[in-house]
């Protein structure tokens, strides 16, 4: 085989989830040439591969990403025929030989839940065993370059954000895109953030984005507080993908609910503490590679999120001394 297109009609954090998958495949076979299909729905999607040195070439599907793809019946039976059917005509126009299709739910989940519930199945080996390879790396890819972070760098400096003494760093974000059960009560944002600010001096970047934005901005305009710095979406224009990645990088550590945003800030490399209910092996998207740990609960509570933070201090993955330090902030506040 020479070629293969691999089709992936769901999200940012799944389509980054995918990426230890198409490295194995690549480093299996380096002659084997790696196109994409991939969701239209969501732009930041084609940036996420762009740049990626495993694939060659990506294609934007006409079919957005549904929720619908979680409902096996109704997927199979009305969105799997079109996604294939489409998948067929690139594979005719670009002389692929291979399409494989990352479907992510083979039976109803009350089924998999029974028959899968004692296996190490993490969402990346999940979609390794639908393309067929082997994951021994599990690291994310997700690859910016200078003018990404020269362009984070002069976001942070535009909104007037001065670092003195080096404040401890943190990264916020608080709210999906679909909402639903996974946002952190900005109440408890606020009490978690003064207890981090009044012992180690941090500052924090809100990260959130145009489907979040508006519903966000609300919860938090009623709790104004001088701590939340910078947010990286203002209602008009936010950050690309890319730069967001490398505005992620400058932080010192990103306290996210289960979200896109997240995996961004695992595959750079950045200590992650992750708010999520995994529920079993199946659905867990706590990253197995790097500095990540997370809660097995939806108690969002700030003493839950301070412990994990305190276990990431104590990992040394953030060595720092019970010392509040200097922090100075100038501008626009969030």
């Amino acid at each position: 085989m020479e070629s293969i297109l691999l089709v992936n009609h769901h999200g940012i954090g799944d389509n980054i989830m995918m990426s230890p998958a198409v490295r194995a495949l690549k480093q299996r076979s380096e002659d084997l040439k790696i196109f994409l299909l991939v969701s239209s729905e969501y732009p930041a999607i084609f940036d996420v591969w762009k740049k990626n040195p495993y694939v060659e070439q990506v294609f934007l599907s006409r079919i957005g990403f549904h929720p619908r793809f979680w409902n096996p019946a109704i997927f199979y039976l009305k969105e799997y025929p079109l996604i294939l059917r489409e998948a067929r005509k690139f594979k005719r126009a670009h002389g692929i030989e291979r399409i494989r299709v990352v479907r992510n739910q083979f039976l109803p989940e009350p089924v998999e839940k029974r028959l899968f519930f004692f296996l190490p199945f993490h969402r990346v080996d999940r979609i390794a065993l639908e393309l067929g390879v082997r994951v021994m790396d599990y690291s994310y890819d997700l690859i910016f370059d200078e003018s990404h972070l020269m362009a984070a760098r002069t976001f942070l400096r535009e909104k007037g954000f001065v670092r003195n003494d080096r404040p401890l760093l943190v990264g916020l974000h608080t709210m999906p895109s679909n909402a639903g059960g996974r946002t952190w009560p900005p109440d408890l944002v606020n009490r978690f953030a003064r207890r981090i600010h009044d012992r180690y001096g941090a500052l924090f970047i809100l990260f959130h984005d145009r489907k979040s934005h508006d519903l966000e901005r609300r919860l938090f305009r009623t709790i104004p507080d001088e701590r939340i710095i910078v947010s990286t979406y203002d209602g008009h224009r936010g950050l690309d993908i890319l730069t967001s990645a490398a505005l992620i990088s400058l932080c010192d550590i990103m306290v996210c609910v289960d979200s896109a945003i997240a995996h961004v800030a695992s595959a750079v490399r950045v200590p992650l503490i992750l708010l999520c209910h995994p529920k079993n092996p199946l659905k867990t998207r706590i990253p197995k590679a790097g500095k990540a740990i997370g809660a097995d609960t939806l108690d969002y509570s700030p003493d839950l999120v301070e412990m994990l933070f305190e276990e990431a201090r104590r990992s040394g993955w953030l060595p720092l001394a019970e010392t509040p330090q200097d922090s100075t902030v100038r501008g626009p506040l969030c």
